[in-house]
């Protein structure tokens, strides 16, 4: 028998300056990463998938690093 955990998928946008504090939140809640882009102003782009139970816990793990400076897209 198959166990199905329901995924939460959560792309992000945040000053480069903060891709060590996020890559950290994502794995403390054993997320995974896809997708990394950077853009001209010097911002980091990427898509975080974890389990739909923690993603609330790692989204203020997220804000908590970033002192908010992270947008939700």
């Amino acid at each position: 028998m198959q166990i199905h955990i329901p995924k939460a998928t959560i792309r992000i946008s945040t000053r480069a300056a903060n891709s060590g504090a996020i890559y950290a939140a994502a794995a403390k809640y054993n997320a995974v990463t896809s997708g990394e882009t950077y853009n001209d102003r010097g911002e980091l782009e990427v898509t975080i998938t974890c389990d739909e139970e923690s993603s609330d816990q790692l989204k203020d793990a997220i804000n908590d690093a970033t002192s908010g400076g992270t947008l939700y897209t």
